[in-house]
């Protein structure tokens, strides 16, 4: 499992979207560790989710936002307000599949 490109965007987004914690986990030697944590877990949850029967694609843009691409930090909100927002049945679609996850995750943990 080679997780490398989605580790790359994830520091470039984070770099962008979320200075102050990359600072933060950058000063504490950390960075590296936190995206490939980050990625590991995206990748499991995008296996998951594509066992329980959803497209790579499908999967994947539930997934994303989760753990690699978060809200950028408040002072940059207003740069992402300035670009166009996602339509409205992507964001219920993706909310839908994100409650799916989670809901087949604690049966899985309950199992």
């Amino acid at each position: 499992m080679n997780l490398q490109n989605w580790i790359r965007d994830a520091r470039a987004h984070w770099k962008e979207f979320l200075p102050s914690r990359y600072k933060e986990f950058e000063e504490a030697g950390v960075l590296d560790e936190a995206l490939q944590d980050v990625a590991r877990l995206t990748y499991r949850e995008v296996s998951s989710l594509e066992n329980a029967g959803l497209s790579s694609e499908q999967a994947w843009e539930m997934t994303r936002g989760e753990y690699l691409f978060l809200p950028p930090e408040p002072k940059q909100k207003a740069k992402q307000d300035r670009q166009p927002s996602p339509n409205v049945a992507a964001q219920t679609f993706n909310e839908t599949a994100r409650f799916l996850s989670k809901l087949l995750q604690k049966t899985r943990d309950d199992e």
